[in-house]
């Protein structure tokens, strides 16, 4: 279970006293409303692949993932933890517009957990939602002083990880009353889109003095036992890594059809659409492959660092004053008609071995 606390830093600035209605540069997205007035009410459970709610009782949305997230009044649960058997949690982002909302592999969602819950004036209970939503010191994002008689609202843009675990939605709670000032009229404003990935980490630890390649399959999500002259025949790798270096299954790499291209871009959110021209396949590349020793070695000539075609990353002599180029690449799979998004994120050398890690979406589209 991940920690509530992670949410929290955001929120204590995020609740703010008003009337409950959304900033007009905030009037983006799909919007909304429902009618939730008592905790009796019970929960009411929200697809976003479906763009509607769906009709599930307490007892079968338990064991059910064709639901991403349920509302009860000003309380939110998501398809995790205790409220159910998905892999969903949410993160408050902070953000005040969906775009600034960002999503990384690092991305800390948390999960549901039973906690105590306001049923009716001034008594509590245990019941399972999500404490990464919080206002005025309630794990919700409204929450009315009857000493000040005001309302507090968190505006913020909450990042909800689908049931499925592999896909995201962004939301954002508009208001708890309507245009008379009756309670319990709730709009919510969100944006999803199929083709929004959560991003994978991958770490791989190399030897900084020898030369290995080492073949990844985006499909499997994982590295494969092949050798050199093994994967010139495979169509099982889309990319491989050696130390600095980057293949892809192309060229004179592989018989596949794959490639890379440069997007000149260092978000994943920024590449909105995946480009069908302009990969370029594995050729000879001058590579250092031992101190001071340089030699033809098949590479991608899209990724280049410090004039240095196929390399990613570069380190001046002591591994000072290194530079890499960590802007989104777009990596066609060795069928060609699939692709990834990749970053290189970091170099980490110690003790005669290197440590990379890349960050990935797939399929990407």
């Amino acid at each position: 279970m991940l920690l509530a606390c992670l949410a929290f830093s955001f929120n204590f600035m995020a609740c703010t006293d008003d009337d409950g209605d959304g900033d007009d540069d905030q009037a983006e997205g799909t919007l909304k409303e429902f009618f939730s007035d008592s905790y009796a009410s019970g929960w009411q459970y929200f697809s976003f692949a479906k763009g509607d709610f769906v009709n599930l009782t307490a007892e079968q949305a338990e064991s059910s993932l064709d639901w991403d997230i349920a509302f009860n009044r000003y309380y939110v649960k998501t398809n995790s933890g205790t409220s159910g058997k998905g892999k969903g949690g949410l993160f408050d982002s902070g953000a005040a517009t969906f775009d600034a909302a960002t999503v990384n592999a690092d991305s800390e969602f948390v999960e549901d957990d039973s906690l105590n819950i306001m049923t009716t004036m001034g008594s509590f209970a245990k019941e399972s939602y999500n404490p990464g939503v919080e206002c005025e010191g309630s794990n919700s994002w409204a929450w009315y002083k009857y000493q000040e008689g005001n309302w507090y609202y968190n505006h913020n843009i909450f990042v909800v990880r689908t049931a499925d675990g592999e896909s995201y939605a962004k939301i954002t709670f508009d208001t708890y009353k309507d245009a008379l000032n009756n309670s319990g009229h709730i709009q919510f404003r969100y944006k999803y889109e199929e083709g929004d990935r959560l991003p994978s980490q991958r770490e791989l630890t190399v030897s900084v003095m020898k030369q290995k390649w080492n073949y990844f399959s985006f499909s499997k999500g994982e590295f494969l036992d092949i050798t050199d002259e093994e994967a010139m025949a495979s169509s099982e790798w889309d990319f491989a890594i050696d130390r600095f270096y980057i293949r892809t299954n192309s060229g004179t790499s592989g018989n596949g059809k794959g490639g890379a291209l440069d997007t000149k871009k260092t978000k994943f959110s920024d590449v909105a659409t995946i480009s069908i021209d302009g990969y370029k396949v594995d050729k000879e590349c001058r590579l250092m492959t031992d101190m001071g020793k340089f030699e033809q070695v098949s590479a991608s000539p899209a990724y280049v660092c410090e004039e240095t075609e196929g390399a990613w990353y570069s380190s001046a002599a002591g591994g000072k004053d290194a530079s890499m180029n960590n802007n989104i690449f777009v990596i066609k799979t060795a069928d060609g008609n699939n692709y990834a998004k990749v970053v290189m994120k970091s170099y980490e050398s110690e003790r005669m071995q290197g440590k990379i890690t890349f960050e990935y979406i797939y399929p990407a589209k």
